[in-house]
């Protein structure tokens, strides 16, 4: 899927596929089973998952404009660093992680992980500060440059960039982004 559907039930959702996989399996009786949200007193563990590295997670958000998935990493990042994973904690979150790369947060407000509020703030002038470190590639950033859609090639650009535009296609990396109120690339 080219994107992360969002859910109000996730533990329901995830039940539930299960059931219906153990039914499409021929496991007697699954079709049937019950989905609780508590966990049982056994300790015995009958599934487990784990996630994808941040770094592929981070190479499906960023071409396909995943704001479902921007916003889990986000929650998830502010969980790590120690706060409580609130939407609340995330300019104290992002404003100490991106002074770890030489850059000055200061003025930056981000009020959801996926860029979508329109109480976020982020001057242009640090976008293209942060943007020389992302293709300078570091301290790990350059995950973010290789995920960067290219014009008339991938991604949110793979439509762009046609007619007397077509000079640009295959040479401009950039993420797109609209609110109500504003458009960029």
């Amino acid at each position: 899927a080219a994107t992360s559907p969002r859910s109000t039930d996730p533990v329901g959702r995830a039940g539930a596929a299960f059931r219906t996989a153990l039914a499409n399996a021929g496991v007697v009786g699954a079709g049937s089973a019950q989905v609780v949200e508590r966990a049982t007193t056994s300790t015995d563990q009958i599934a487990s998952v784990s996630s994808q590295p941040v770094s592929t997670l981070i190479g499906q958000m960023i071409p396909n404009s995943d704001n479902t998935l921007a916003e889990m990493l986000a929650r998830v990042s502010s969980e790590e660093s120690g706060a409580d994973g609130s939407a609340a904690s995330l300019t104290g979150v992002y404003q100490k992680a991106l002074a770890g790369y030489g850059l000055d947060p200061a003025g930056i407000t981000i009020k959801d992980g996926s860029g979508e509020s329109a109480s976020n703030a982020v001057s242009p002038s640090f976008v293209a500060h942060l943007m020389v470190a992302v293709a300078a590639g570091e301290k790990g950033l350059g995950v973010l440059s290789q995920s960067l859609p290219v014009a008339g090639v991938s991604g949110t650009l793979s439509s762009r960039f046609t007619g007397d535009d077509a000079v640009a296609r295959g040479k401009v990396h950039a993420k797109t982004g609209w609110i109500d109120s504003a458009n960029t690339l």
